[in-house]
This record gives C-alpha cells, structure tokens and sequence, in this order.
C-alpha cells in the first residue's frame, strides 16, 4: 500500500503505487510515477514524466523530472537537479 502523509502533495496525473512513500514537504505532480519501495521526502519534487522506482530515494531539495527514470537503490539529494 502507498503511503503519502505529511505535508507532501502528489497532484496533476502523477501516481504513488506499490510500497512507495511521499512525506515530509516533497511534491509530486505531472505525469510522474513512484513505485516499489520508492521514497521521496524532505522538499523534493519529483515532476514531468519522471519515474522513480525499486528503493531509490529522492530527498533534501532534489529535482527529478523529464523523462528520467531513477531506480534500484540510488539516492538523489541535496541539491541535486536531475532532467532529461
């Protein structure tokens, strides 16, 4: 079951499924998808087409959009911008 709590906002067509997390103040909107046992927390966005799968995490201030697809166990943070 997907789990969004907090202040996190998933809007537009975007979709949580699977054991995937959205918390803290993190975003996700647009066409994106997070799946698996996908966690996306602090500020983070994750928007566009992205897809973020397996147990890769995005956090801090990261930015994934596009067309980017991030998975296994990578972690994506601070400040880190990535885009197609």
């Amino acid at each position: 079951m997907p789990y969004v709590y907090g202040n996190a906002w998933v809007f537009g067509n975007a979709i949580v499924k699977d054991n995937a997390e959205v918390f803290g103040n993190a975003k996700v909107f647009g066409n994106a998808v997070i799946s698996g046992d996908a966690k996306v927390y602090g500020f983070a966005s994750v928007y566009g087409n992205a897809i973020v799968t397996g147990y890769a995490e995005i956090c801090g201030f990261a930015e994934v959009a596009g067309n980017t697809k991030i998975t296994g166990s990578k972690v994506i943070s601070g400040n880190e911008k990535i885009r197609d």
